[in-house]
């Protein structure tokens, strides 16, 4: 900087010309000189103390809280813990200290203040990660589960899935489930507003960038991912009422229609707003955002004129999303999917990225994925629900954002676009997002390459499909820290659930008594096997950690047709899925992908209501036989 003497003048201010007077100059220049050296020795010792304090204090998360004026250019700072920071000037040094002088000037110089701006500095110093060996290919074939926190969240995602290869099968397999579905989706790319006046202010000119593809076989005109630059997002439009005149009847709706509507805002134009560019019209069309992404752009962006008038900027990146439903695993994965989806379009690391979900659903069963995968391990940004957006944004409300993305529609992931029995297997997009979540979640350790050598023990897995005694909204309602108050509730007792094997009691004795009780079955003794364990395991009971722990250690998992087989994605490489279509559902193939996207064995089969047990203990005996005992 020291380069640019007029770098720390303000807009507004004078600026030192070409044409000035050379004694004048030569006044001023030392000055700024003078005022940067200082600068330097202030940041220095900012460095030093938040080094001692990382190393020398017991909190993971020690920092300082910079106020910096900037009249006079000059700091005060004072210890805090990073949860008490209000500010969303956050910068964190931990990787690169060197970064920390550009980032107080960038934070300075985009801030509306004439006097002060508030900066928090944080140098977080991560518990130190166990040591965990992995064996066999895991470095090879799951890359990602060898990852350090940091590697993780600071390698691009593109990067990441990159590691995965393509999808084998042929046809249309790898630009639809595999890398090349990344590199064809970014290749979409196109301005949806075009330069209009310049601006003279920080904030510069907004842009729109968006990404439309068309996934094999999927109707409509494409799904879209868009990037918004230098944007503001008015919260006072939406949260600014105590009465929630906006959030309130849309949660009395989904209650209404028992959650066949989802609870989605219709954002008022004007919510977001975008200057110094137009709408390109034949692009800036309705039809080109699918669902709820039209509630973020056609219908919520206004194009203004104006500069725009922010209280805040937001200078980390942000990935909006609304999601598909809450308590549902394979519904809410085409959310997961999607977000590792749009971060390797967008070729955004996990660290400077934060989360918005701006449906009202509360944070429900699965949140740990948001919260701990989709989270960086600093904490600084941590995924946000409405609520939460409501409560942080309850001063300042207008703020503004350097890159808001809005993400893909959530029944448009690929997940779910491929309803029919596709050819593809062994994808990138499925086993790199499957990896991406047991290392977000620090699982790895319980995985089957943590073992020296393959287990000689078979583990099946039977699924119960069993009614909920509650609503799910019942059951994970908050009226304190959610829009899903409780008392809206209070007349829904238990719902009734279909496709559930009427003798489960019975199949599993059955198959207990065949594998358990006596020796191993000759045929799967002489390939190696050792042992057969039969466990019957209602997921609804476990926390969603313990629910990928038994996946990680299952070989066959057995199970009627539901979202919960959306769990066979995370067994062992040599696992196998046998899906029952109990009362008529063999019509949906989305697991019978999964399990082939994944690389997995796959029986599908038509079962009457009770299961013939007989029948089912052939099939676990001939699935078992096929198992690799010498593979992981």
């Amino acid at each position: 900087w020291l380069s640019t003497p007029s770098t720390y003048m303000r807009q507004g201010q004078h600026r030192v010309g070409s044409k000035a007077n050379s004694s004048s100059w030569s006044v001023v220049s030392r000055l700024l000189l003078a005022a940067s050296l200082v600068f330097i020795v202030v940041v220095v010792l900012l460095i030093s103390l938040i080094s001692k304090n990382s190393s020398s204090s017991s909190t993971n998360n020690e920092s300082l809280r910079i106020n910096w004026n900037t009249n006079t250019k000059s700091i005060n700072s004072e210890e805090v813990k990073v949860s008490t920071s209000n500010t969303n000037n956050i910068i964190d040094i931990s990787h690169n200290e060197e970064t920390l002088a550009s980032n107080i000037e960038t934070i300075a110089d985009n801030s509306k203040s004439d006097h002060e701006v508030d900066i928090m500095v944080v140098k977080s110093e991560a518990p130190k990660e166990p040591e965990i060996k992995l064996y066999g290919d895991a470095p090879t074939t799951h890359k990602i589960l060898t990852l350090s926190d940091a590697m993780l969240e600071n390698t691009p995602m593109d990067e990441l899935m990159s590691w995965y290869g393509e999808a084998d099968g042929g046809g249309s397999c790898s630009g639809d489930f595999g890398n090349s579905l990344v590199r064809r989706w970014r290749a979409t790319k196109k301005p949806y507003c075009s330069a209009g006046h310049q601006l003279e202010g920080a904030g510069g000119e907004s842009g729109i960038d968006c990404y439309l593809v068309r996934q094999t076989r999927h109707h409509g005109d494409g799904d879209n991912l868009c990037v918004m630059r230098n944007v503001m997002v008015d919260f006072s439009r939406v949260f600014g009422s105590p009465s929630d005149e906006f959030a309130r009847p849309v949660v009395e709706n989904y209650v209404r229609t028992q959650h066949m509507e989802q609870p989605y805002i219709s954002y008022p134009r004007g919510f977001v707003q975008a200057t110094g560019c137009n709408p390109i019209d034949d692009r800036w069309q309705d039809h080109n955002f699918p669902g709820w992404n039209r509630d973020w752009t056609t219908r919520a962006v206004e194009f203004v004129s104006d500069e725009l008038q922010c209280e805040e900027w937001v200078e980390h990146r942000v990935l909006v999303t609304q999601r598909d439903t809450f308590a549902n695993f394979f519904h809410d994965s085409e959310d997961f999917v999607n977000v590792f989806l749009a971060l390797s379009i967008l070729q955004w690391p996990l660290n400077n990225t934060q989360m918005y979900l701006t449906d009202l659903y509360p944070e429900g069963p699965f949140w740990d994925i948001w919260s701990k995968v989709f989270s960086p391990k600093s904490g600084l940004h941590p995924a946000l629900t409405a609520w939460d957006l409501k409560q942080q944004f309850s001063r300042p409300r207008r703020v503004c954002f350097r890159e808001l993305a809005v993400g893909i529609y959530g029944p448009a992931a690929p997940i779910t676009v491929a309803s029919w029995d596709t050819p593809c297997y062994h994808t990138a997009l499925v086993r790199g997002y499957s990896d991406f979540v047991v290392r977000g979640l620090g699982l790895q350790q319980f995985t089957h390459y943590a073992q020296p050598q393959p287990s000689k023990t078979i583990v099946v897995t039977y699924m119960a499909r069993k009614p909920s005694k509650e609503w799910p909204e019942k059951k994970y309602c908050d009226s304190s820290h959610s829009f899903f108050l409780c008392h809206l509730w209070a007349g829904f007792g238990s719902r009734s659930l279909g496709r559930m094997v009427s003798n489960d009691e019975e199949v599993v004795r059955r198959l207990k008594k065949h594998f358990q009780e006596g020796d191993v079955p000759a045929r799967l003794a002489a390939k190696g096997v050792r042992k057969v364990e039969v466990q019957q395991v209602d997921y609804n009971v476990l926390s969603f950690e313990e629910q990928i722990k038994i996946d990680l250690a299952t070989d066959v998992m057995i199970g009627p047709h539901g979202a919960g087989l959306m769990h066979n994605i995370f067994m062992r490489d040599r696992a196998a899925l046998i899906e029952l279509f109990v009362d008529g559902s063999s019509v949906n193939r989305h697991f019978h992908n999964l399990a082939q996207w994944f690389g997995r064995e796959y029986s599908g089969v038509p079962v009457g209501n009770p299961v013939d047990a007989d029948m089912l203990v052939t099939l676990l005996e001939d699935t078992i036989e096929k198992i690799p005992m010498d593979s992981y």
